[in-house]
């Protein structure tokens, strides 16, 4: 199979591939200080043409107007002067015959002329000031967008513990915040996936190595295979069991996560759901003579969550409760209004749901640690009970993306209870 047919094309059309150089062209900020040169010059003979054409106008009017006002103030003023009346009426018949060649023309060009040289200089010092102004502020701006830019490949190259500066809140501030909680979701989700591939691999040691050096003596045909091959194969075989178990486990944490991701938080019926869970762990409870009942207070009824990960969080510890019971107990799912281990107690506007059960209990010492992938109290860890250890893990998720909290109590040999808090509706 050829190259190009392993990498996957690109996701925008025409960019080139991960890891592959970036074709060259103009920086930003040079674009952006010519394009703003460019408006500026625009600007400046359009401009001018219109100033040009509108003034030409305006000189035609003020020509014609202040040269017939300047004639009759002459003729004004030789009526009132001492000259004799025939020179005033011979002066006034030629003012009034060469009134229309009276201009004013030459001196408005010249007053026009030095007034564009003017507006001219005001305008190249004033484009050089923008040009300057502009300048600076586009290597700021361009500088900032640098370092999102680097960090971006940085990321790309798998490196998320990043951090960008922050001071200004403007939208390149906003971008550099955005990108600093995004790296550090992709950190916090890297120590995730690291932390989750050390436990697997811990785990799936153990009855890999069992298996394997069962499965040598047989293999060998050691005294004690041939003494009894029958328990080889039975050991084995539970082995191979609890891969399959624990694998199912994985499955159903990694679905979980996709819950978190997918949050739909809506009111909800706490009877409905709860009854519901209840109702298909009947039959097992019957089964192994174990009592499951359910009290919920009217008041507590409604709760803000996500029906899928409120059903699974009832559903695993409901599962737990049943499994760590004997025979004769009973299980009990109850709710009410307030956030602590009796009603009323914190705040109204949350409900807390609790399973109790008369089970084996757990000692103090498990408990800061029960809520951990793969972590097992010893005396769960038998073919019986069947735990992998993720069950708490994903209820702890769950919860805490609803905005809730899960904690417990708990007696060797009398039972334990597990709370959940999740706010009302």
């Amino acid at each position: 199979m050829s190259q190009s047919t392993i990498l996957a094309p690109s996701p925008f059309k025409g960019m080139p591939q991960p890891g592959a150089a970036l074709p060259k062209s103009l920086k930003l900020s040079t674009r952006l200080v010519l394009a703003m040169v460019l408006i500026g010059f625009l600007s400046a003979i359009i401009g001018g043409v219109f100033y040009q054409v509108q003034v030409n106008r305006t000189i035609q009017k003020i020509d014609a107007r202040v040269t017939s006002q300047v004639v009759d103030d002459v003729i004004a003023r030789l009526q009132n002067s001492r000259l004799s009346q025939v020179v005033i009426n011979q002066t006034t018949a030629y003012l009034e015959s060469r009134k229309n060649d009276v201009t004013l023309r030459p001196i408005l060009d010249l007053a026009l002329d030095t007034s564009v040289w003017i507006i001219l200089a005001a305008a190249l010092l004033v484009s050089g000031v923008a040009f300057i102004v502009g300048w600076l502020l586009t290597r700021r701006l361009i500088r900032r967008l640098e370092l999102v830019r680097r960090a971006s490949l940085r990321v790309a190259a798998g490196d998320f513990n990043i951090s960008l500066p922050v001071d200004k809140f403007d939208e390149i501030g906003q971008v550099s915040y955005a990108f600093g909680l995004m790296s550090q979701a992709l950190q916090r989700a890297e120590v995730k996936r690291r932390e989750l591939l050390s436990d697997v691999a811990h785990e799936l040691k153990t009855p890999l190595a069992s298996i394997q050096g069962h499965v040598e003596a047989l293999r060998d045909n050691l005294p004690r295979a041939r003494a009894n091959p029958d328990q080889i194969y039975q050991i084995v075989l539970e082995d191979v069991e609890d891969l399959n178990r624990m694998i199912g486990s994985l499955r159903t944490w990694l679905n979980s996560q996709g819950t978190v991701e997918n949050m739909n938080l809506e009111p909800l019926s706490l009877k409905a759901e709860l009854g519901d869970v209840i109702e298909r762990f009947r039959s097992r409870a019957d089964s192994a003579n174990i009592h499951l009942d359910m009290r919920l207070d009217p008041q507590a009824n409604r709760v803000k969550a996500d029906r899928n990960a409120l059903r699974q969080v009832v559903s695993n510890l409901v599962d737990n409760a049943l499994r760590y019971t004997p025979a004769g107990g009973y299980v009990q799912v109850t709710g009410w209004l307030g956030e602590g281990e009796r009603p009323g107690q914190g705040s109204p506007d949350r409900v807390t749901i609790a399973v109790r059960d008369t089970g084996i209990g757990i000692a103090r010492e498990h408990w800061a640690h029960l809520f951990e992938r793969f972590y097992r109290v010893d005396r769960s860890r038998t073919r019986d009970t069947g735990g992998t250890g993720l069950g708490l893990a994903i209820v702890r998720e769950l919860v805490e993306a609803q905005g809730g909290r899960v904690w417990l109590n708990s007696q060797p040999g009398k039972g334990t209870i597990f709370f959940v808090t999740l706010p009302k509706a």
